[in-house]
């Protein structure tokens, strides 16, 4: 198999398990847990975290109410889901906690250990 081939597929097994983590957290509510899936839509790997492209944009783009986004974000922040860092530009980026992706590949490479196999 071709090692973009390779690199794909494993990205999109760990973001399938990622996804699968979050959606069977018991302690998220619904919108908590809807707030995050869509906060790892954002999220870049070369910097690790999560460019996040501000509350009017989040909001409006994922059908939202503002009140309950900055709810859901705020809660998620207590809990150590995400960690809010400013980025350079003035906007807002989040660390995602480790924990969390670090089980998605967990449950990815059992899963999947092919793709996981060093070539």
């Amino acid at each position: 198999m071709p090692s973009f081939q390779l690199w794909r597929e494993r990205d999109s097994a760990l973001k399938w398990h990622l996804s699968t983590s979050i959606a069977e957290s018991k302690q998220l509510s619904r919108i908590e847990r809807r707030v995050l899936l869509f906060l790892f839509a954002y999220y870049d790997r070369t910097r690790a975290r999560i460019e996040y492209p501000g509350h009017q944009s989040f909001a409006s783009r994922h059908h939202i109410q503002p009140d309950q986004l900055q709810s859901a974000l705020l809660s998620l922040e207590r809990a150590g889901f995400v960690k809010p860092q400013p980025a350079p530009t003035n906007l807002w980026a989040y660390l995602p906690n480790a924990l969390l992706l670090q089980e998605a590949y967990d449950r990815a490479r059992t899963a999947s250990p092919e793709l996981f196999e060093v070539l």
